[in-house]
């Protein structure tokens, strides 16, 4: 089976924003063509603009900014320096990267990281949906999950445990939240749908959408994004804290908890071909 084809089969089929952006076309005469097998890469044309989506990737942001939202690290570095609170991630290179330096990489760092926070949090510097997302406790579990995921991905971001009650994504587009829900986590501490999180839609009138705005608009001043999904952890302390950020943006599993958020991910991404098409 060809790799396209596996990434339909992973999301059931045809994914909802392929669906949505078929009619959008159609009602607006924008030519659409599908290059990978339906799936994965689509060509629109209206009149003499072109414009390509790949993955949950619209295009939107340019290149440099879209590496810089999918590395965790390097949104820490950004943050650090203007001061907005974020749950801290540290890079560690794996040893046959050309960048890889032995006092900032080494295992042995790496374990005097584990020894100051005694729980920490182990995952892919530029992995999403919560896969390869593990937390150590001890110093041979810290060493097990450690070479496993180094041995998998090109890097590995620790960030300290924190007690956190929920998170929350917003998808903004120019600095406008589109929707956001809280992501209530399942028995064990990922939060992510993927892994049997519960979705909750929140309102714009929600005292919390204000509190997420506002930290939205400080992160979209440090890092000049158009659209992404932008995940915070709010803290037990009540502390909100961004999390990560992503420049694909992918409403799959959102949009099977229920007819309310059916309305919301069909609003925002009818805004999105908006602005992709006649921007």
């Amino acid at each position: 089976m060809k790799d396209t084809e596996n990434i339909a089969k992973l999301w059931g089929g045809e994914r909802v924003f392929v669906k949505l952006l078929k009619k959008f076309c159609e009602e607006r005469n924008v030519k659409i063509d599908f290059l990978l097998n339906d799936t994965w890469g689509i060509k629109l044309q209206k009149d003499e603009k072109v414009r390509f989506i790949f993955g949950f990737d619209f295009g939107l942001n340019s290149s440099s900014v879209s590496k810089i939202l999918d590395d965790k690290a390097a949104v820490c570095a950004v943050l650090d320096k203007e001061n907005i609170p974020h749950i801290h991630h540290f890079l560690f290179l794996r040893p046959n990267s050309p960048a890889y330096n032995e006092t900032r990489h080494s295992l042995d760092t790496a374990l005097d990281y584990f020894k100051k926070y005694k729980d920490v949090i182990l995952k892919p510097n530029f992995g999403t949906s919560g896969f390869d997302v593990l937390r150590a406790q001890t110093k041979n579990e810290f060493v097990t999950k450690f070479a496993y995921i180094q041995e998998k991905h090109r890097a590995v971001a620790l960030s300290p445990f924190e007690n956190i009650d929920f998170e929350v994504r917003a998808t903004v587009l120019d600095s406008e939240i589109l929707l956001m829900y809280k992501k209530i986590k399942n028995d064990e501490f990922l939060f992510n749908l993927s892994h049997g999180a519960k979705a909750v839609s929140v309102s714009s009138q929600d005292l919390l959408w204000k509190k997420v705005e506002a930290e939205v608009l400080k992160i979209v001043r440090a890092i000049p994004f158009r659209l992404a999904n932008v995940d915070f952890a709010v803290c037990a302390s009540g502390q909100i804290k961004l999390l990560e950020l992503n420049s694909g943006v992918a409403f799959e599993r959102y949009y099977q908890t229920g007819e309310k958020a059916k309305a919301e991910v069909e609003s925002a991404l009818h805004k999105i071909f908006t602005k992709l098409i006649y921007d």
